[in-house]
């Protein structure tokens, strides 16, 4: 949390400045008004036991300050708490137990920190495609049980946001729509079974109900590359997700409801899940964005 602590001492210092002048500080206030961001974040997500049935939660916390360079460029750095609860039948080919007895299952902690930049490349209006957003980010491992089970530090990645407008009140929702290249950033804990990097697509076309209300139908493939040789090492899986977000003033609320429509875990290659409406996995987001 180094760059955080950072970020903490030069705010502070730049508040004892401005406190030596009012003309400075009403500048200041202004300033932060006009190009600061700050979001704050809660999600709750159900968890399943290998029965299907509903046993926990995985829910996180999350802090995003940042600050707005221009119309097109800025940038932020973020916290994540997590806190997962489960318990339910844990069963292997050499009996079952208890996901209670699971730590990674059952764990409060601070999970990671992060920076991000972000650069609007150009927009429908401009070109008559498309909006595209880049986006980069680093992720710092805070939690030493998940740096030593996954044998990983963190992680950066780098994406594309797209989308455009259909028709009517349809369109390709332009901020969860993406391209992503994630790189696992190893440590001596890491095996042949631990992450290396990451593809993902995802793209989600939805609906305007009202200014503020919208539904909407996720499709994500996702392909997780590990540091084994051969299928048995690869993790592949395409989810489909319907979504409902509605959003008032600074405040947003988003229910999702999704399965694991396709995957690779009997033969290697991508297949309809036959139990796909077993696993339906619901989530509740709130998000506020203060600034």
């Amino acid at each position: 949390m180094k760059f955080l602590t950072l970020l903490s001492v030069s705010v502070l210092s730049l508040s004892a400045f401005a406190d030596t002048s009012t003309t400075t500080l009403d500048k200041s206030k202004s300033l932060i008004l006009e190009k600061g961001l700050l979001t704050v974040e809660t999600e709750t997500a159900f968890t399943r036991d290998d029965n299907n049935d509903v046993t926990g939660y995985d829910r996180y916390f999350l802090i995003e300050p940042g600050y707005k360079f221009s119309s097109k460029l800025s940038a932020s750095v973020g916290a994540q708490y997590n806190e997962r609860d489960m318990s339910g039948d844990k069963i292997r080919s050499y009996g079952t137990s208890s996901y209670k007895n699971d730590e990674s299952k059952n764990r409060d902690a601070l999970l990671e920190t992060y920076a991000r930049i972000d650069y609007k490349l150009t927009s429908f209006k401009e070109n008559g495609v498309l909006d595209i957003r880049l986006n980069s980010r680093i992720y710092k491992a805070e939690d030493s049980f998940f740096k030593e089970y996954y044998g990983s530090d963190g992680n950066y990645q780098f994406r594309a946001y797209f989308g455009r407008p259909l028709i009517g009140n349809f369109k390709i929702n332009k901020y969860v729509s993406y391209l992503r290249y994630k790189k696992y950033i190893t440590n001596e804990d890491s095996g042949s079974r631990s992450r290396d990097y990451e593809l993902r697509a995802r793209v989600t076309p939805s609906y305007n109900i009202t200014k503020d209300a919208e539904v909407g139908m996720t499709f994500t493939y996702n392909h997780i590359f590990q540091l084994g040789a051969g299928y048995a090492d690869d993790i592949e899986e395409i989810d489909a997700d319907l979504t409902a977000r509605y959003q008032y003033g600074k405040f947003a609320v988003l229910l999702r409801a999704g399965v694991p429509w396709l995957n690779n875990s009997e033969t290697g290659e991508l297949k309809v899940n036959d139990d796909a409406l077993n696993q339906v996995g619901y989530a509740l987001n709130f998000a506020a964005y203060i600034l």
